[in-house]
């Protein structure tokens, strides 16, 4: 019988992980010392400003112009952007850097039977030294598949998101723009897809086609409803925009409705719609997540499957949310490796959403015409 010798897990994120925390904490420290104590900050701005206040104020109806130093305060004075921006960068990056990131290969099996602490102990693994998350019944590092799991989730994620976001801002541009018949129509179109639940409809579409059949099944399943909150966000904010007084302004001295558009209408929409992507990508996760845990994820075969512990060969969050909540009680760590990958995913999207409605409300933006207006 032939026991591994212990070892020990060799990435370059865990080697310099006390560099790393040391500088996330400088970060914080200066983004709550910005917010809270403005003096300094306001000193400072006043120093850098180039920008002619009184002139903007005669423009009040637009967004507030900010210069560099500006931009930097501002930025650096929203913690709940800075952390969902950290969060974000790390999930692309192993979206597109697996390999980097990982310290061992998805899909490749180690020993059965290793030592660990002077003990010897069979597959799976409890979380150690050499594997941080554990490992499945075939040696396989779960920390490592949950890196790898990164691509196939974001992937189904964004497309979802992308479809619905599509989808609910056409027809929100549509109605708040026409405010005909048609756009009626459309508009109770959007409630009526409100009231299906998303959950509800992508079990029942995905179970009729099969999750077998790939991704797009899934992409459609979740993509095709969800989009009415978009639709009215838009629609309502168009509404607003078209009975201010400076559209009036810009109809009597001829601008064209394409011009009206293009400079009024839509850098004002794109400040409720960009928020809302982050927003909406952390309701697709969920909801792929719930699909998992329903025994539903891509690539499931059978109905059967769900009354039998499955291992997907690729790695994907939901699938391999699936295949070990059977195991919950006795391998837990299975079930918590793609858990807690999940759990800060939509943390870092709804922190990231948060940050970004402030940075777009000019209200809240920490500049120095906000500092001259108090």
């Amino acid at each position: 019988m032939i026991v591994a010798i212990e070892e020990y897990t060799a990435v370059w994120w865990v080697t310099y992980s006390g560099y790393i925390l040391i500088f996330l904490s400088l970060i914080f420290t200066s983004s709550f010392a910005i917010n809270n104590f403005n003096t300094p900050a306001k000193l400072l701005l006043k120093l850098f400003d180039t920008s002619n206040i009184q002139d903007e104020k005669k423009n009040s109806y637009k967004i507030y112009s900010l210069n560099i130093f500006e931009k930097i305060f501002t930025i650096l004075s929203n913690p709940a952007l800075i952390a969902g921006i950290l969060i974000c960068i790390v999930v692309l990056y192993f979206t597109y850097w697996p390999q980097h990131a990982a310290p061992f290969d998805p899909q490749e099996r180690g020993r059965i039977l290793q030592n660990f602490d002077g003990e010897a102990q069979a597959a799976p693994f409890s979380p150690n030294k050499k594997y941080l998350m554990g490992s499945d019944a075939k040696a396989r590092d779960m920390l490592s598949r949950v890196i790898h799991g990164t691509k196939k989730t974001m992937t189904i994620c964004l497309i979802v998101t992308i479809l619905r976001l599509g989808i609910g801002s056409l027809i929100g541009i549509y109605s708040g723009l026409k405010q005909n018949n048609l756009s009626k129509q459309m508009l109770s179109i959007a409630s009526v897809s409100a009231s299906i639940p998303s959950l509800l409809f992508a079990l029942i579409f995905i179970k009729s086609v099969g999750g077998g059949n790939g991704i797009w099944v899934f992409i459609f399943g979740l993509g095709l409803t969800g989009w009415s909150e978009q639709t009215n966000l838009v629609n309502n904010s168009i509404s607003w925009v078209k009975n201010q007084p400076y559209i009036e302004s810009a109809i009597s001295v001829g601008s064209s409705p394409l011009q009206i558009f293009y400079k009024h209408i839509l850098p004002n929409i794109s400040a409720q719609i960009i928020p809302a992507t982050t927003q909406e990508l952390s309701a697709v996760l969920l909801t792929l997540a719930e699909l998992g845990f329903l025994g539903l994820y891509v690539g499931e075969r059978a109905s059967a499957d769900i009354l039998r512990m499955k291992t997907p060969e690729y790695p994907e969050w939901a699938g391999m949310l699936s295949g070990a909540r059977l195991a919950i009680f006795k391998w837990p760590w299975l079930t918590i490796a793609p858990a807690i990958a999940i759990t800060i995913t939509i943390i870092g999207f709804n922190l990231t959403g948060i940050g970004l409605r402030k940075f777009f409300d000019p209200y809240q933006r920490y500049s120095l015409k906000n500092f001259q207006t108090k």
